[in-house]
């Protein structure tokens, strides 16, 4: 039995492979990537994408890929994963090869690239399809090769270039290709990748644990290992995947049913001092007794496992703090990773009944900030119609926009206000739906989702250090499926749209009893 099947989950949640369905799309990494993907189909050239060693670079050429998999008829793209070739000749033979083409002739440079420049025109213009080359590791690529890829650039027709190009490099391939003038001059764009924040490293180990097979409200890292993992790994992608697995593992041979700080330490120990991570290396002699203490902590652990999760002293409420209060925190990462969060700065005093200091402005009990701003307040009493994105299904849609799942007499309904709706199950890219109105209506926002979590205490320490610059963020209840049990949004009203607006930029409705704090620059 693998070890992930005694946690439920159904595959190993923290692989060190570059799988695109684990890939946990964080703000930074969402816009390359749209970036990336507007630049390949408007064929705009060259593009590069720098991070530090374990930033995900390949992990995100790879979701750049699966991007395309429905569009094979159209886009060609290859993956050149070693760029690091030994001559140019070799170099040219390898893309040539590739590329679909098959060497003739004497096989010189100047024979090469003149057969490569027939590939890309035969398959760019005569048979209309988009060709990329996605090159990881690209501070491998000597100068001469560099030379070769800016005169791989050059093979183009009046209207778009031949060959699309996308590299991924180390940060330190800036400072190779900063002076290749003619190198820079078509470049389209150059796009970084930063290390990941103490909210973004939660979201991803929910994430991947998520994609595993775990309930989206099960609990298998406590707050304080988050933010242990996180000063662990400097933010880095690669690292915390790797600090997880190894704390996962240390967790079951310890029988413990989370991974805790303390788990976390105990892994960090063991690399400081050259041990290996986990459960460390025995002696031959004692291999067998070894695996057998293995197997027998993980049946104890695999029993730990089926009793309901009782907090520890950490998750419990202090003395003078109610159990269901929420004390808005600031995040750690605003103090940078390695910092300890200072006390003083998540600690709320009240200024008047209903509202409470936060770190830029004021935190408000719902039904407070509601009844002095009961004009942000609408009404679910109209129909609307919104635009299916791709990849949407009804039932999708219907939850983002009434907050409910889709039942029978609400399919009714949708199916009586779009006649045209022949399969639900199937809903094409660009067709417009009328969503009816609830019976009865309801009150409540329209809100644009900023992120979930798996308790209210995250979701208001990262609430409290948010940007307040574009209107009130909301700290909400949600039970949909896929996401956190709590959530923030920011208003459609701070917004400045119209409802049918919001409908058609994915808005979210939620009830105005969903709604448990509001949090209001100054």
């Amino acid at each position: 039995m693998d070890y992930y099947e005694i946690l439920h989950l159904k595959r190993e949640p923290f692989s060190n492979s570059p799988d695109p369905d684990f890939f946990y799309a964080a703000p930074s990494c969402q816009e390359s990537l749209q970036m990336l993907e507007i630049a390949i189909r408007l064929r705009r050239g060259l593009n590069v994408v720098l991070g530090e060693v374990g930033t995900g670079k390949t992990t995100l050429s790879r979701v750049l890929l699966k991007a395309f998999e429905g569009e094979l008829d159209r886009f060609e793209i290859h993956l050149l994963l070693d760029p690091g070739f030994q001559s140019d000749q070799e170099m040219l033979d390898h893309l040539l090869r590739l590329l679909g083409g098959e060497p003739v002739g004497h096989g010189t440079v100047t024979h090469l690239k003149d057969q490569l420049q027939g590939v890309l025109f035969r398959k760019g213009v005569e048979e209309g399809k988009v060709v990329v080359l996605l090159v990881d590791e690209g501070q491998k690529l000597s100068l001469s090769g560099l030379e070769i890829i800016r005169e791989l650039l050059n093979f183009e027709c009046n209207q778009y270039k031949l060959l699309q190009v996308v590299i991924f490099a180390q940060m330190e391939f800036w400072e190779r290709i900063k002076g290749m003038k003619n190198l820079l001059d078509r470049v389209n764009a150059i796009l970084g990748l930063r290390p990941m924040s103490i909210h973004e490293t939660r979201a991803m180990i929910h994430h991947r644990l998520v994609q595993a097979g775990m309930a989206p409200d099960r609990i298998l890292f406590t707050e304080q290992a988050v933010k242990s993992i996180h000063r662990a790994a400097n933010g880095h992608p690669r690292r915390i995947i790797n600090l997880c697995h190894h704390a996962l593992l240390k967790a079951l041979v310890l029988g413990e049913g989370q991974v805790t700080a303390e788990v976390v330490r105990q892994i960090r120990a063991q690399a400081t001092q050259g041990l290996p991570l986990g459960t460390g290396r025995p002696a031959r002699r004692w291999g067998w007794a070894a695996a057998l203490f293995v197997i027998a902590a993980l049946v104890v652990a695999a029993y730990n496992l089926h009793r309901p999760f009782e907090p520890g002293p950490s998750s419990q409420a202090g003395p003078s703090q109610e159990p269901n209060e929420m004390v808005a925190e600031v995040s750690p990462s605003l103090a940078g990773p390695g910092q300890e969060d200072d006390p003083s700065a998540r600690e709320g005093q009240a200024s008047a009944p209903g509202q409470a200091a936060a770190s830029e402005g004021r935190v408000w009990d719902a039904g407070e900030w509601f009844r002095l701003h009961p004009e942000d307040v609408e009404e679910l009493d109209s129909p609307a119609k919104v635009v299916v994105r791709r990849g949407e299904t009804l039932s999708a849609i219907v939850e983002r926009h009434y907050g409910v799942p889709l039942g029978g007499q609400l399919m009714r309904a949708l199916q009586m206000a779009n006649p045209g709706l022949v399969n639900p199950d199937r809903l094409a890219t660009g067709e417009t739906l009328v969503l009816p109105r609830l019976g009865g209506g309801g009150k409540g926002l329209y809100c644009e989702p900023l992120a979930w979590f798996i308790d209210a205490e995250s979701a208001a320490s990262w609430a409290s250090a948010a940007s307040l610059d574009r209107g009130p963020l909301f700290l909400v209840r949600t039970r949909r499926e896929g996401e956190g049990p709590f959530g923030v949004v920011r208003g459609r009203a701070a917004r400045g749209e119209s409802a049918s607006e919001g409908h058609a930029r994915g808005a979210l409705w939620i009830h105005k009893e969903d709604v448990l704090k509001v949090y209001e620059g100054p």
